[in-house]
């Protein structure tokens, strides 16, 4: 009887061994699910960085094995709420497509007055990469790093690489043109139609001539263009 219990015992430590190891695979497969992602919701980038589709382990890295679709209403945030820290930087790769619909949006953004600049943005995609204008409600898609706290503070670089052609806003990420009117809207005197954000009152004045003259108003919609005019591959 004493040898046959010990048998039995070192049975249920094989067993045991064994279960474990079983759980430690399953553990292994769950942690990455290859295929699409749809972001419908504001989604932290710190919830997707070792998520169930998050194919790079490294921290602070997240890889999506598929096409990523940022849906209306959904983004992808890493924004700095009213302290003196710096937004966090978002490192996003793509192996097929993103899709930024209208009304989504990726920002690391500096929203408090207590100093700090806007977070990083490096966007890798292996397929296209497809911005959409406004629809609708829903503004026009956008990625921003721009820090509101004013001073010295800084917007974030944003680099954006898509088949090995790299997109880099290192010349000045703070200073661009915001499109608040779509094509063909209804709009009255006094109605703002492009916001301007600049450093350089000198270039400022520069570009308001040009941002005049790419604006035409009329009393008959112009004609119907197609969302995608072409395809960077």
């Amino acid at each position: 009887m004493a040898i046959l219990k010990k048998q039995w015992r070192t049975s249920l430590v094989v067993i045991a061994l064994l279960a474990g190891i079983f759980l430690l695979w399953g553990r292994k497969v769950e942690g990455h699910t290859p295929g699409d992602e749809i972001i419908s919701v504001p989604t932290t980038f710190a919830s997707l960085d070792n998520g169930i589709h998050d194919a790079d382990p490294t921290v602070g890295v997240v890889k999506i094995d598929g096409n990523l679709t940022i849906a209306s209403g959904g983004s992808i945030t890493c924004d700095d709420n009213n302290t003196p820290a710096s937004a966090c930087p978002i490192t996003l790769n793509v192996t097929k497509n993103l899709e930024i619909q209208a009304g989504g949006s990726i920002h690391a953004e500096n929203l408090g007055g207590n100093g700090g600049d806007g977070g990083e943005i490096k966007i890798t995609v292996g397929g296209n990469f497809t911005m959409r204008g406004p629809s609708g409600p829903d503004a026009g898609a956008f990625i921003s790093s721009k820090s509101f706290s004013g001073g010295a503070s800084d917007g974030g670089k944003i680099t954006i690489v898509v088949g090995g052609v790299t997109l880099d806003t290192s010349v000045d990420p703070a200073v661009g043109i915001m499109v608040l009117a779509a094509p063909g809207a209804r709009v009255s005197a006094g109605d703002p139609v492009l916001e301007l954000h600049y450093r350089d009152r000198s270039r400022l004045d520069a570009a308001l001539p040009l941002a005049q003259a790419a604006i035409t108003v009329g009393d008959a919609a112009p004609p119907t263009r197609p969302l995608i005019l072409s395809e960077v591959r």
